[in-house]
C-alpha cells in the first residue's frame, strides 16, 4: 500500500513539473531576440520540456531543453530585426503547451485518487476488528 503512495507521489512531482515548464514556456514565448546576438543583449530564452522515466517505484520527472531553441521569424517592425526584418522567436508552440497542461491535470487528478484511495485501504484494514462496521474504500 506504501508502495502504491510512493509511485503515486512520483507522479505528482512529475505533473507539477510538466506544469512549470508550461507556465515558463508560456510566459516567455514571445520573447524576441536578435538573429545574431550581441554584446550587452539579455539572455536568448531557453524554452523546457519535461522528460518522465518509469521506474520500479513510479517515475522520475527532469527538465530537458527544446532544441531547436528558437525559430526565425519576419518581423520589420521590431527594433531587434535583422536587416532582412528577421528575429528569433523561443520555439513555443502553445498547442502542445496546452495539451501538456492538461495531461499534467489529468494525471495530477489520477495520482491524488491513488493517494486518497490508499489512504481509505489503510483506513479499513485499521477498522478490522474495531467496533466499526463499514468503512468505504470507493475513489
Amino acid at each position: 500500500m506504501f508502495e502504491s503512495i510512493k509511485t503515486a507521489l512520483s507522479g505528482l512531482i512529475a505533473a507539477q513539473n510538466r506544469i512549470a515548464a508550461v507556465a515558463t514556456n508560456v510566459a516567455n514565448a514571445n520573447d524576441v531576440s536578435r538573429t545574431q546576438p550581441q554584446a550587452g543583449d539579455p539572455p536568448v530564452f531557453q524554452p523546457i520540456d519535461t522528460v518522465e522515466t518509469s521506474t520500479a517505484g513510479g517515475v522520475i520527472s527532469r527538465f530537458a531543453p527544446v532544441k531547436p531553441a528558437t525559430v526565425t521569424v519576419p518581423d520589420g517592425t521590431s527594433p531587434l530585426a535583422d536587416s532582412q526584418g528577421l528575429v528569433n522567436l523561443p520555439n513555443v508552440d502553445l498547442a502542445t503547451q496546452f495539451l501538456n497542461a492538461i495531461t499534467a491535470k489529468v494525471a495530477f487528478e489520477a495520482n491524488a485518487k491513488v493517494i486518497v484511495t490508499a489512504q481509505k485501504m489503510n483506513d479499513a484494514l485499521l477498522a478490522i476488528g474495531t467496533d466499526k462496521k463499514h468503512v468505504d474504500i470507493k475513489a
